[in-house]
This record gives C-alpha cells, sequence and structure tokens, in this order.
C-alpha cells in the first residue's frame, strides 16, 4: 500500500507541472513538463491532446496569416476537442482573420455571445475578415443587408452572402439569379445556384439554364440544385447527361439519380422519386465512365459509386476497371470504393502495391494516401511508407503523413516529435492529426 501510494503521489506530482503549464497557455513548459510525466509513467493521450490544441491556438495567434489560418481549420476540423482554443482566440485581442474565423465558427456552433462583435467586423477593409463576419447576419432579418453585400461586396465577401441567402423567400430570385448568371467568379455563381435551389420551382429554369455555365463546378452545383427544386427538371436533365459523352456534371446526375430512385416520396404511396429505368441507365453511365479515356472522369467515376449503396454489377465494373487501370491515383479511387464491397480483400492488396518504391515515385501522394488508410489496419508496410516520408524532404507529404500517424494510424504518441518540427506547417498538421483523433475516440 506505501508503495501504491508513493507511485500515485509521484504520477500525481509529475502531471499537476503539465497541467499548470497548459493552463498558464504556457506551450514550452508545458512540453517538457509532458515529456518528464511521459519518462516516468508513459503516454497520456488526452494531455497530449491538450498539448496540441495549445499547439493550435499560439500558431493562430502568431504573425504569420497563413499559419494562423491553417491553425484555425485544424482546430475547426477537431470537432469538440477544439472548440475550448477557438474560444480562447475569439477572446483575445485585435482583428486578425483567424479571430474572424473562430468567431464565424462558434457562432455558427450556436454561441450567441460572439454575433454582436463577429457582426462590427462587417466593415472590416479586409475581405477575408468582412467574409467570415457575413455569418453573423440572419437570412431573414437582414435580408436587405444581405443583398447589398451579395450585389457590391469584393469576391469572398459575395460568396458568403449567397451562401447565407439559402432562406428560399421567391423575392430574392431576381438578385441571385443575376449573381448565378453574371457574376465573374465561379465560387460566387455556384454558391448563388445552391440558394437558388430553396426557392424550389420558381427558380428551375435559371438553374437549368445555369446548365450551360463554362466552369464546370458551376454546371455539377447546378445539377444539384435542380434535385432539389424540381424533380421534373433534373430528370430531365439527367436524361440528357447520361446520353452523352462522360462529363463532371453529368457524373453527378447519374449518383443523384441512382440515390433518389432508392428514397421514398414523402406523402407518396405510389413508389419512388426516380424510375428504376433512369436509374438503371445513371448506373451504366457511372460504370462506362470508369472505360473513359480520361482520368479525371475515371476518378469522379468511382468517387461516385463510392457515395453509393453496394451492388453487385457495380462492385463487378469497379473490379474490372482496376484490373485494367494503370493510373495510381484512379487506382486509389477504385480500390478506395471497393474497400466498401465484398471485394475488400482485393481493395487492400490494390492499397499495398500503390506503397511500393515504384509507386511512390510515379505518385507519391497516392502511396501516402494508400499508406494511410492501411495504417488503421497497423499494417507494417504503410507504417514504414509513412515514416520514410516523414524522413523526406517533401514539406507538403510531411505534414499530411505527420497528421495521417497521428489520427489515421491512431499513434499520437508516435507523432509527438513532429510537435518540435523544425516546419512549422508540419507542427500544425500533427497538433491537428493528434486532436482530431483524441475526437473521434472520446
Amino acid at each position: 500500500m506505501v508503495l501504491i501510494g508513493a507511485s500515485l503521489i509521484a504520477c500525481g506530482g509529475l502531471r499537476r507541472p503539465v497541467q499548470s503549464a497548459i493552463d498558464a497557455r504556457d506551450l514550452h513548459g508545458a512540453s517538457a513538463a509532458y515529456e518528464r510525466f511521459r519518462h516516468a509513467d508513459g503516454a497520456d493521450d488526452e494531455l497530449l491532446a491538450s498539448i496540441a490544441e495549445l499547439a493550435l491556438e499560439e500558431a493562430a495567434m502568431g504573425e504569420d496569416e497563413l499559419l494562423a489560418r491553417t491553425a484555425v481549420m485544424q482546430l475547426r476540423s477537431a470537432g469538440n476537442a477544439g472548440l475550448p482554443a477557438l474560444g480562447h482566440i475569439a477572446d483575445a485581442e485585435g482583428v486578425t482573420e483567424a479571430r474572424a474565423l473562430a468567431l464565424a465558427h462558434l457562432v455558427r456552433r450556436g454561441r450567441e455571445s460572439y454575433r454582436g462583435y463577429l457582426f462590427s467586423l462587417l466593415e472590416s477593409s479586409d475581405p477575408k475578415i468582412a467574409a467570415a463576419a457575413v455569418i453573423s447576419l440572419r437570412a431573414e432579418e437582414d435580408q436587405e443587408r444581405l443583398v447589398a453585400l451579395l450585389e457590391q461586396g469584393p469576391t469572398e465577401v459575395r460568396e458568403a452572402a449567397a451562401r447565407r441567402l439559402e432562406s428560399g423567400d421567391e423575392s430574392l430570385l431576381p438578385a441571385l439569379t443575376e449573381r448565378a448568371r453574371n457574376d465573374p467568379s465561379p465560387r460566387v455563381r455556384s454558391a448563388a445556384v445552391r440558394a437558388l435551389a430553396a426557392i424550389g420551382e420558381g427558380a428551375a429554369s435559371v438553374l437549368v439554364d445555369r446548365m450551360s455555365d463554362e466552369d464546370g463546378t458551376v454546371r455539377a452545383a447546378a445539377i444539384r440544385a435542380l434535385f432539389t427544386a424540381s424533380l421534373e427538371q433534373a430528370t430531365t436533365q439527367t436524361q440528357r447527361l447520361v446520353s452523352v459523352p462522360t462529363c463532371r456534371e453529368g457524373v453527378e446526375a447519374a449518383r443523384l439519380a441512382i440515390l433518389r430512385s432508392m428514397t421514398p416520396r414523402a406523402g407518396d404511396d405510389s413508389g419512388v422519386l426516380v424510375t428504376e429505368e433512369l436509374a438503371a441507365r445513371a448506373r451504366e453511365y457511372l460504370h462506362s465512365a470508369l472505360r473513359s479515356p480520361d482520368p479525371i472522369d475515371r476518378s469522379q467515376a468511382a468517387v461516385a459509386l463510392v457515395s453509393l449503396p453496394e451492388s453487385d454489377d457495380s462492385s463487378a465494373a469497379l473490379a474490372a476497371s482496376l484490373e485494367r487501370e494503370t493510373n495510381p491515383v484512379v487506382r486509389l479511387g477504385l480500390a478506395r470504393a471497393l474497400r466498401r464491397s465484398s471485394l475488400d480483400e482485393l481493395a487492400n492488396a490494390t492499397l499495398r502495391e500503390l506503397v511500393t518504391d515504384d509507386n511512390a515515385n510515379r505518385s507519391p501522394m497516392a502511396s501516402l494516401q494508400a499508406a494511410l488508410l492501411l495504417s488503421a489496419n497497423d499494417e507494417e508496410a504503410a507504417l514504414s511508407h509513412m515514416e520514410a516520408v516523414l524522413a523526406g524532404e517533401n514539406t507538403f507529404l510531411r505534414r499530411i503523413a505527420a497528421r495521417g500517424l497521428a489520427k489515421d494510424a491512431a499513434r499520437p504518441d508516435e507523432a509527438r516529435p513532429f510537435l518540435q518540427d523544425e516546419d512549422p506547417m508540419v507542427r500544425i498538421y500533427t497538433a491537428g492529426g493528434i486532436l482530431s483523433g483524441l475526437n473521434e475516440r472520446l
């Protein structure tokens, strides 16, 4: 009993300085104290996550805008685990993009006490700060102000305003139509198209018109919007698209048609939203896209099939495509799709092949992504590949690998040294992976 009591006292004595330094927002002191604690008592994932959170908070409050913005993004992606640090950033002094992003995220999460200050940032001369502040406006109460920002604001602000105008109010049709058709930014046009979807049938003709936009992202947004606004027009457009060569909006239309064919119509006992015939044509369209000469088309078709419930014919089409495919990026997408099927062993074998040195040289990112997927199963080759990437000189890949080691491989203690990496982005990505991993396990 005396020995156990002494051990507990020692443990508590070593833990206390770590927590005290964290409470004092002393990252250096907390890191040093944690190393002493870990040496004596072993790793503690929750304590390490608190240090990771502090590291992101410190980066978000730094002078480098890119690092600060990235740190806030990592905190947002960590879910509930990132909220305390976001609160500290929101309560800090000064007006920065990082603080505005933190405030906006907290308002979006229901922290109404921050709305008033965020509202005051609408007048900022920095368009990124002003865009973040748009979330403080309510679609119905502040509609006039939002329309003014939609029509006259900088690009970032126009996009944010369009996102806030998804209220379905038919009086917004002229303003949103103008932006959807004539705004110089594809991002704003896409946002306006999504807002038009809420209006319903009254916006259907505009959405059909936007199917001819010069930008593929706008066309894809338009077909998605049509499936919300007007099923009749959506099915008409889908019938047209699955009859022409593969295109981005065609892949999206086919995917949505298949999903809608499985969804009963509310209050209607007659059947489904999309006919079985059209759904079958849509599925065949996706299968044919797997044979497109364009690797982007093949990748998009694989991604679309991932989002759909498994079917025997799709699994067979994916397996056949995988057998003839030589592009590592497309092979990764096909393997990812097959992992959800009864052919998961074929998928994992493909991922193991992608991790080999030959493929790593051809497509380093595809190889790393394959390793991340396999690392969740503690596959040694995948973990070794991640270690090799972390020891290499490609800074972007090192960031992805550091985050993946902490989150995907669920090895935060092994990722811990990279919190001290010479590359500040690696430090931020590592901290984000540690924090996100803990959030998923809690």
